[in-house]
């Protein structure tokens, strides 16, 4: 399993597009693909098709404070065949300072057997969250518009 962590301190840099074309692609090719929303604007959730109505049984906060499993947290990605997600929401903001999950995440990840790669967006800020997401990826990418400003937040 490789898990891809897409993150920048720096809000409108393109992560959440740059996460969903690599769901696409890596499920598109026939991998069994997990995207994480670690986000609480939820905005990669709604990207690949979960409305914001829809009925889901836990989210990714759940799943980063043991609340709830992957398994019981992930659903169908209706827009992108073959793919899981589990939900961002407003509840990622109740566990964003919580030095406990800046390992926890790492260590929890590889028992998912279920999945062939795991795509985490994460929140533009470089908080617990986000350093968790870090400490478990296989792979960073830290998409960059051509600005000055963006490359300074990189």
């Amino acid at each position: 399993m490789t898990v891809y962590t897409i993150a920048l301190a720096k809000g409108g840099s393109t992560k959440t597009t740059t996460a969903a074309e690599l769901v696409h692609a890596l499920a598109g090719a026939g991998r069994r693909v997990l995207a994480l929303d670690l986000d609480q604007q939820g905005n990669f959730t709604t990207r690949l098709g979960v409305g914001r109505g829809a009925g889901v049984d836990a989210v990714a906060a759940d799943v980063m404070t043991g609340e709830a499993t992957a398994a019981e947290a992930a659903i169908d990605a209706p827009s992108v065949p073959g793919a899981q997600v589990i939900a961002g929401t407003q509840d990622m903001a109740r566990i964003e300072h919580m030095p406990e999950l800046g390992l926890a995440l790492r260590d929890y990840l590889p028992s998912l057997g279920e999945w062939d790669d795991i795509v985490i967006d994460t929140p533009p800020a470089l908080g617990v969250i986000t350093l968790a997401a870090l400490a478990a990826a296989d792979v960073v990418i830290a998409p960059v518009t051509t600005s000055g400003e963006a490359y300074e937040q990189l």
